[in-house]
């Protein structure tokens, strides 16, 4: 996930957006006239670096795989103990031919979703996910991004940066990143 819908591909449209502003910044000693920015181009150069780091990311695992330094297991994974992994089949139904391995250390890493609120109805359309930000067909007009965390901030940055979007961040919290120092 944090490839195709997660940090990856925010982080590039990140790069890509503040490029942008650092593009049009009058402070600079010139200025930029008639540029023009489209979401779909942007999307796309974010897609692409996106697909790199896929391939790039598939040789590395066959090299290690090769080479013996790397045990790749698809599956449904629970803890058996703190040093025991027990590893059921990708739809997670057959306990009977479930595998258990152990190791001195576990490293977990499940990824993310985005948050669903009771009663708000996400149709990646008008009210959106961090995750259906790439089906929107241009930059929005306007657009309310609930809450100030690191995602939040995020994309408040990229729509403001390339200077397309006008960004209200809303948080109940009462100041942006409020698990970072104030600083």
């Amino acid at each position: 996930a944090g490839i195709f819908d997660g940090a990856l591909s925010s982080k590039t449209l990140w790069e890509l957006s503040e490029s942008y502003k650092l593009t049009h910044n009058t402070h600079l000693g010139y200025t930029v006239y008639d540029s023009e920015v489209h979401f779909s181009s942007v999307m796309q150069q974010a897609h692409r670096a996106v697909a790199e780091k896929h391939v790039q990311l598939k040789q590395q695992i066959a090299h290690f795989q090769k080479s013996g330094q790397l045990k790749f297991f698809q599956g449904h994974a629970k803890f058996v103990s703190k040093n025991e992994v027990s590893i059921s089949d990708a739809e997670g139904k057959s306990e009977t031919q479930s595998q258990t391995i152990w190791a001195d250390n576990t490293v977990m890493a499940v990824g993310s979703r985005p948050r669903y609120l009771p009663h708000i109805p996400i149709d990646e359309k008008t009210i959106l996910t961090s995750d259906g930000v790439s089906s929107l067909p241009d930059f929005p007009k306007s657009i309310v991004i609930l809450g100030a965390g690191v995602i939040g901030c995020e994309f408040a940055t990229i729509f403001s940066n390339f200077g397309k979007t006008k960004v209200y961040l809303i948080d109940k919290e009462e100041r942006i990143l409020p698990f970072e120092d104030e600083d």
